[in-house]
């Protein structure tokens, strides 16, 4: 399903290309240029996507802070603890690899690695509504002051799957010689 999404996303990059674009195209190594400049800038477009998500998701958590403080210390705590790990994944997002080769380097960025870079981005943003339900169930755990523990373990679990996935495209990246 993440191929699907990732396709989706160049598919409207494709769209914007313009009339000189095209144009250029007819020029030899332009077009391979210009597809994997396009495959860099949907791939930052869509961690900017989920960067701007992310932070949503903050903010339902940063409710449900405020719901605790004065009612459960030890679950208000673990909540600004949430906070810290949510911030710090939006902040990896958000500061990702581009997939660029180093300057003057013997290292090549190919088409495939670039491809690689947005499938995982696209299953990050797949498993985005998952964490955005799951941040919005702790939310109302915590106004009711019921189930905090349970929600909060849920929610990590996502978080986890996210972290997971953000170190295996960081991983693919250096593995493949795109990142030094």
């Amino acid at each position: 399903m993440s191929e699907r999404l990732d396709d989706l996303y160049l598919a409207r990059a494709r769209e914007d290309v313009g009339l000189l674009q095209k144009l250029m195209e007819y020029f030899p190594g332009y077009k391979g240029y210009r597809n994997k400049e396009m495959l860099r800038e949907t791939d930052r477009r869509v961690r900017e996507t989920i960067y701007e998500r992310l932070i949503e998701v903050l903010n339902i958590l940063k409710q449900a802070l405020r719901h605790l403080v004065f009612a459960d210390l030890e679950a208000a705590k673990n909540m600004d603890r949430i906070i810290t790990r949510v911030e710090g994944l939006a902040e990896k997002v958000r500061h990702a690899e581009y997939g660029y080769q180093p300057f003057m380097s013997h290292i090549r960025i190919g088409k495939k690695q670039l491809r690689a870079m947005l499938r995982y981005d696209a299953n990050i943003a797949l498993n985005l509504s998952a964490l955005m339900e799951s941040a919005l169930n702790l939310r109302m755990e915590a106004k009711k002051k019921q189930d905090v523990v349970g929600a909060a373990s849920e929610f990590e679990s996502l978080i986890d799957v996210l972290e997971r996935t953000l170190a295996r495209r960081k991983e693919y990246m250096i593995i493949s010689g795109g990142v030094k």
